[in-house]
């Protein structure tokens, strides 16, 4: 039953997963599926910006909202590496969450969002208040900003570097710019 869980939460099937959680109430929602990293249904969910899915699973009570996989990366990291907004925003509203959690790489959800260019995701990182390591370099010693220079992310290094000047106008300024204003101001859990 365990692996319906985690292919419900890979193909976005909400209504089967639900449905296999209330047949089955004592299933362990943080299977891991072996052929895929060791990744639970929370990883591949985010993995694939399945947002509503990963709404129902953090609402789960026994769901190891920090779960790494064989490679360290958490549901977050996955999620920021793969520029899944939709994912990303449900996570950061959850106040268990580690916004700066790193892979076995040492580097955070942060570092891979910059490295790939996803500044949309890094405006929601911002925006939500929430830790974020600027300085952190991993094993290949860039930081986030140094790595969105070296990759060419003009927009990603714009915004870190106007984020490092000015951390409160810039979360603000985004707030504003998303439509998140009163929405970022309280974490909690669900």
């Amino acid at each position: 039953m365990e692996e319906t869980v985690w292919c419900s939460a890979a193909n976005n099937r909400l209504d089967s997963f639900l449905e296999t959680l209330q047949s089955h109430p004592g299933l362990d929602i943080n299977w891991r599926l072996e052929k895929a990293g060791h990744e639970t249904p929370l990883h591949i969910a985010c993995f694939k910006g399945h947002w509503k899915m990963v709404l129902a699973l953090l609402r789960h009570p026994d769901a190891d909202i920090n779960a790494k996989n064989n490679t360290g990366e958490t549901p977050l990291l996955l999620a920021c590496w793969g520029g899944k907004k939709g994912a990303v925003k449900v996570l950061l509203k959850d106040a268990r969450v580690d916004s700066c959690a790193t892979d076995l790489s040492g580097n955070t959800p942060l570092w891979w969002a910059a490295s790939n260019g996803h500044v949309d995701v890094i405006k929601l990182m911002v925006a939500s208040g929430r830790e974020l390591d600027l300085n952190r370099a991993g094993k290949n010693e860039k930081t986030a900003l140094e790595r969105a220079v070296e990759e060419g992310k003009v927009m990603v290094a714009e915004l870190l570097r106007r984020y490092q000047a000015d951390p409160e106008n810039t979360r603000q300024e985004l707030r504003t710019e998303l439509g998140l204003e009163g929405e970022w101001g309280f974490f909690c859990g669900f």
